[in-house]
């Protein structure tokens, strides 16, 4: 009895102090300054304080439940689905990205789309059909993109990332 009174009050805590650290104006305002002159200061309607150390744990939990066919890697605010195929077989890539679309929007999220790429890596022996966001607007493929502060290219070089590390 009392371990269940515990959690629910535990819970009702957390909840109320989690409303209130996203909520409070006094806690989310803004200004700008150039040079010597400030703007006044400005509440924030809503979203994650930026340079928190709770926004990339409450995006963790929030995505807890997202699943998928394909292998998925999530970290803090970055999600990658990978998938393998032999020559023969067809990508099944655009239907997983249409789950992640339905998913984002049952949990009430959006997928940046112009920040979703498309990478192939490896031979390209077959044309793999190009994957479209749910308003018909194609992903950009690309040859090579970073990962967690690593270059990746499509041909498994180092040269983009140790070109970026150089210079």
């Amino acid at each position: 009895m009392i371990r269940k009174f515990f959690s629910v009050w535990y819970s009702e805590f957390c909840n109320n102090w989690l409303a209130s650290f996203l909520s409070t104006c006094n806690r989310q305002q803004q200004r700008v300054k150039i040079a010597n002159v400030f703007s006044s200061w400005k509440c924030l309607n809503g979203g994650m304080p930026q340079g928190s150390w709770l926004g990339p744990l409450i995006f963790v939990v929030l995505i807890d439940d997202l699943r998928s066919d394909c292998p998925l890697y999530k970290f803090i605010d970055d999600t990658t689905y990978s998938e393998v195929l032999t020559v023969s077989q067809t990508s099944n890539m655009q239907t997983y990205y249409n789950e992640l679309q339905q998913w984002s929007a049952d949990n009430f999220m959006q997928v940046n789309a112009s920040k979703t790429k498309e990478i192939v890596i490896g031979k390209r022996t077959v044309t793999a059909p190009s994957l479209y966001t749910p308003n018909s607007q194609p992903i950009d493929g690309v040859e090579e993109f970073k990962l967690l502060g690593v270059w990746v290219s499509a041909n498994l070089t180092w040269n983009k990332h140790v070109d970026q590390m150089i210079y």
